[in-house]
């Protein structure tokens, strides 16, 4: 059954980033981490088959030091919000300035970096969630909407790469995770 773009406009407004409180409080293990990532990322899926989260997927982000590796093969809070950072900054960036934007995020702690993260997300989806139509479109006006929604979201992932090569210029953004 396919949605129709109200339906879209509510499922977009409706999403929650989960706060830093509402991350698990136990320590996980890899297979844990990845369902309760998977799960809360399900929106962002384009298809079933698509996964933003797998095991390898988080074994080559702690490998490439994106993700702090796990302590006694647990992962903590740190570890669950800095995936579903690399998760979100990835559709955007290549992997060098994933690495740049995680480092700016993380001159802050961890918590307060996650909780600006999942603030300006959420209204970033509300933001677009607004554009949607009360009614459905003509296929004329759905294919003119799509090119809209698919040049604007390259238009801001090219603003975004400019600022952050700015950022790296002039030296910010240089914490250690």
């Amino acid at each position: 059954m396919k949605e129709n773009l109200q339906d879209i406009g509510k499922r977009l407004s409706e999403y929650r980033t989960a706060t830093w409180s509402e991350l698990p409080d136990l320590d996980l293990y890899m297979d844990q981490v990845v369902t309760y990532v998977q799960k809360h990322l399900e929106l962002f899926q384009s298809a079933q088959s698509e996964k933003l989260a797998t095991p390898a997927i988080l074994s080559n982000n702690v490998k490439a030091g994106l993700i702090p590796r796990p302590h006694k093969k647990k992962y903590g809070k740190s570890h669950i919000a800095a995936l579903l950072m690399v998760c979100a900054f990835k559709q955007v960036f290549p992997a060098s300035q994933v690495e740049q934007m995680l480092n700016f995020c993380q001159t802050q702690d961890h918590e307060k970096a996650f909780e600006e993260f999942g603030r300006v997300q959420d209204e970033m989806l509300a933001e677009v969630a607004k554009c949607m139509p009360e009614r459905d479109l003509d296929d004329g006006d759905l294919h003119e909407m799509i090119l809209r929604l698919a040049l604007r979201a390259n238009a801001n992932r090219l603003a975004a790469r400019m600022l952050l090569q700015r950022m790296e210029a002039k030296g910010e953004g240089k914490a250690k995770k």
